[in-house]
């Protein structure tokens, strides 16, 4: 399992990807500028490593992101970087799930849940125009 995760190189190789202004001078003639990188991403995300980097030297040429490379882009950029958002929520389910409720079934925390990381703060939260009179 630790093999298919992203590791803190593999971010600084997303990083640089993004940033084609930090790129070496004339990197189009380099037709291999890049590949080990993506194999190493690819095989990790399990996504098809020859069109991938197929559509990675199209880039280079072209400075247009293809279709096919869009699928590496968005697999990575929805991978997190840390686990704080997944302690967040473990906190926030500590919080709801205390011991004087712990008969709380998944289908009533879930929504809860839901409303404490996304809704506004209970101190401007007006009820009364979402309740019909």
């Amino acid at each position: 399992m630790k093999d298919h995760l992203l590791e803190s190189t593999d971010n600084d190789i997303v990083q640089a990807y993004d940033e084609p202004e930090k790129w070496p001078n004339e990197v189009e003639k380099n037709i291999t500028f890049g590949e080990k990188e993506i194999r190493t991403l690819t095989n990790k995300i399990h996504l098809n490593e020859r069109n991938i980097i197929r559509a990675f030297r199209n880039y280079l040429v072209d400075k247009k992101v293809p279709k096919n490379l869009t699928s590496l882009i968005n697999t990575v950029h929805t991978i997190a970087v840390s686990t704080s958002e997944c302690e967040r929520g473990f906190s926030q389910m500590n919080l709801i799930m205390i011991p004087q409720r712990a008969s709380l079934l998944v289908k009533t925390v879930s929504p809860l849940l839901v409303i404490k990381f996304n809704g506004p703060p209970l101190n401007i939260f007006d009820p009364l125009k979402y309740v019909d009179s």
